[in-house]
């Protein structure tokens, strides 16, 4: 079997929304890789670990060096694609790579680093585009951002939340209490309702039912794009929003 090898990006934006303002998160991963399993090197240049289907505790980042046993002799390299920008309701967030020292013998010394700023309630397009460098051409995605959430969370008989449907790539709900052990996380599609026992919240985020919980509502848009140089390309926008539970 030939060893695996390819090159994509991983473009994202995340919008936390609050009362009166946004906070919003941009960043971006140009990334090739050889003799390793994609997942892996997605894991090696700070990606988020995948989780299945469902409800369960919160996963924890795998330790460093067990990803560098999985690494074995394959290799992965952070790939230039010049100045990358993403304007969300007028406002733009650029980034720049930069060269720095390797990782590691497996991990080539190229950043980007993530942009944040704080914004009014935005609404409508997101449109990242990038000016092409050295490995990767130039590019240009756009993406709805989702509008805010119109969202209900109660406990009964177990904790129920409730909201309405956008046709989202997915949903992810994270159960966070006051206090306790550690959060439940709920990937599932975006049909609007989710019940989440109350034995399940009780073993992993030490909260029985009636306890004041947050529960973060994550609901993404994706989009896929092409550039030069990219085998696979995607921009994800994400809606952040908060809504708390009342025992009913």
């Amino acid at each position: 079997m030939p060893a695996p090898v390819g090159a994509y990006a991983r473009v994202k934006v995340v919008i936390a929304r609050g009362v009166d303002t946004s906070n919003v998160l941009f960043s971006s991963r140009f990334v090739g890789f050889r003799g390793i399993d994609r997942s892996i090197a997605d894991l090696l240049t700070g990606g988020d670990a995948t989780i299945g289907y469902g409800c369960g505790p919160a996963p924890a980042g795998a330790p460093f060096e067990d990803l560098v046993a999985l690494a074995g002799q394959g290799q992965v390299e952070h790939l230039d694609a010049g100045e990358v920008t993403a304007v969300v309701d007028g406002v733009a967030l650029a980034t720049a790579p930069n060269v720095k020292p390797a990782l590691a013998p497996y991990v080539a010394g190229l950043e980007y680093q993530d942009n944040a700023a704080a914004l009014a309630v935005p609404r409508g397009d997101v449109v990242v585009t990038g000016l092409g460098g050295a490995r990767i051409g130039p590019f240009e995605a756009a993406a709805s951002l989702p509008p805010p959430v119109e969202a209900h969370a109660s406990w009964a008989a177990d904790l129920a939340v409730t909201w309405t449907p956008i046709a989202a790539d997915e949903v992810t709900l994270t159960i966070a209490p006051e206090r306790g052990a550690s959060a439940v996380v709920c990937r599932v599609a975006d049909r609007g309702e989710i019940h989440v026992r109350p034995d399940l919240l009780a073993r992993v985020a030490g909260v029985n039912a009636g306890d004041p919980v947050t529960v973060v509502i994550d609901r993404a848009v994706r989009t896929g794009f092409a550039a030069p140089g990219l085998a696979d390309a995607s921009l994800e926008v994400v809606a952040r929003d908060v809504v708390t539970a009342t025992a009913n």
